[in-house]
């Protein structure tokens, strides 16, 4: 930290920038305002790192860094290096309010407004919160609650909303999609569709799109399953989807067959990056990330096990095979809580294209023929068998058990606080949980929870 900081120091107040940076005072050729021109830069660029105004002890703290030389490059790259790699710039450090005993302690004006920045914006407060902060204002409810919404619909806030969602969807796991070019059996699967370096990319980015779009239009958070418009931006993604790619600004467009049915059917969630589909992380994906339900780890003997492609199989016939014999250890979870999920979607391939068969290939790539893809499955979902056909039926299976509104409560929860959730925030959870089934729109949605009291305090227990 404290080499990023210096050489951060250097590349600022180096190449004439002396003058930007601190004023005219440090240009000026007079050595008796050197010190009150580096003070007044060491207030100004304090109260932005530190995101808090700074006390005349800090001040004398960093003006002794520079030494005699106060306004000379090397030395105000010392002072930069310094704020820099300090504690208070690279943690976010709540102390509470100082006179507060309780367990639960209010936080400070300056505390509270940098708390909603990284929330909101991921980012520092700007100058209305800044000053809302320092007049003291952010801590009277009506101001707080104005500051929420302002920050909750500014544009800075949509980075920050599709940081979540990729987080909680965990898309970071999606394979790269062109890896294997080149390689007999998945060049004969691709059929001259090629995908490119960015595609995996961009398949990621179409999720965003999409939840960014309806927190700009005010969606709801059961629109993020079942939306069927392509966010596509890219032909290569685009070209899979059946559709123009979309520009950002224009209405999006309906995905045209009827299988596509919602996020689980989009690109990133059906995707492997291979010639064969992988039913089972697929599963374990929307059973872990969407349900938020905690799995057993696979036993030992699973650990190397390989789902390989087959030229008499389809791979939801290699997985059944694989991890359903009866009384086998991998039978109790994959039956009923892994294969059905993934299972759902196997009539669409690995790069995410709708069909309603497998084409088969021998280790050569030679194609040897074709076998009817299976998606009817019985998927238990808090507590009940529910049999599906598609993956239209699970989303509305999934929507009706509550359970994706719950995780949604549990890990915007850990997002925004940065910790699990205790007994203590049951209310929080619930109240989250409530108003996402009652269909809030979006931006009300991500901005009830800094508008709890618990967001406003800090738990020293």
């Amino acid at each position: 930290a404290y080499t990023s900081g210096g050489a951060l120091g250097t590349e600022l107040a180096g190449s004439g920038r002396i003058g930007a940076l601190l004023g005219s005072c440090a240009t000026d050729g007079l050595a008796s305002n050197d010190d009150a021109c580096l003070r007044g830069f060491i207030q100004r660029f304090g109260r932005i790192a530190l995101r808090a105004p700074l006390t005349s002890t800090q001040v004398d703290l960093y003006r002794r860094a520079a030494g005699s030389t106060p306004v000379a490059p090397a030395a105000v790259a010392q002072v930069i290096g310094l704020m820099l790699s300090s504690a208070r710039f690279l943690y976010v450090v709540e102390q509470g309010a100082p006179a507060a005993s309780e367990p639960r302690t209010p936080l400070t004006a300056h505390e509270l407004a940098a708390r909603m920045a990284l929330h909101f914006w991921n980012g520092l407060p700007d100058a209305d919160l800044n000053s809302a902060a320092d007049s003291g204002q952010l801590l009277v409810d009506s101001v707080f609650a104005a500051q929420v919404a302002r920050l909750a619909t500014h544009p800075r806030a949509e980075a920050g909303v599709r940081e979540f969602f990729a987080q909680w969807f965990r898309l970071h796991e999606l394979a790269e999609l062109d890896a294997r070019v080149g390689e007999p059996v998945f060049d004969a699967f691709r059929a001259g569709y090629l995908p490119a370096a960015d595609t995996r990319e961009n398949a990621i980015a179409e999720i965003g799109d999409l939840v960014a779009h309806l927190w700009r239009t005010g969606g709801t958070l059961q629109e993020v399953l079942t939306d069927r418009r392509s966010f596509a931006r890219s032909a290569a993604i685009a070209s899979i989807y059946g559709v123009p790619p979309w520009n950002g600004t224009a209405a999006p467009v309906e995905f045209p067959q009827p299988e596509r049915s919602g996020l689980l059917t989009r690109v990133a969630f059906t995707a492997s990056g291979s010639a064969i589909t992988r039913p089972i992380m697929k599963g374990y994906r929307i059973r872990s990330a969407l349900l938020c339900q905690v799995l057993p780890p696979p036993p030992a003997d699973a650990m190397n096990a390989v789902v390989a492609i087959s030229p008499a199989q389809t791979t939801r016939e290699v997985v059944e095979q694989l991890t359903e014999q009866p009384g086998s250890s991998c039978a109790a979870c994959h039956v009923s809580l892994l294969n059905p999920l993934g299972f759902v979607t196997e009539n669409f391939d690995a790069l995410g294209r709708l069909r309603t068969t497998q084409r088969l290939f021998d280790a050569q790539g030679r194609p040897v023929g074709e076998r009817p893809v299976r998606t009817a499955v019985t998927v238990p979902i808090n507590g009940s068998a529910v049999p599906v056909a598609d993956a239209r039926q699970l989303t509305q299976a999934i929507l009706a058990s509550g359970e994706f509104e719950r995780c949604f409560a549990r890990q915007y929860f850990r997002f925004t606080l940065g910790r699990e959730a205790s007994a203590p925030d049951v209310g929080v959870l619930a109240d989250l949980e409530a108003r996402a089934r009652a269909g809030a729109r979006l931006p009300e949605l991500l901005a009830r929870v800094a508008l709890r009291p618990e967001f406003r305090t800090r738990d020293f227990r």
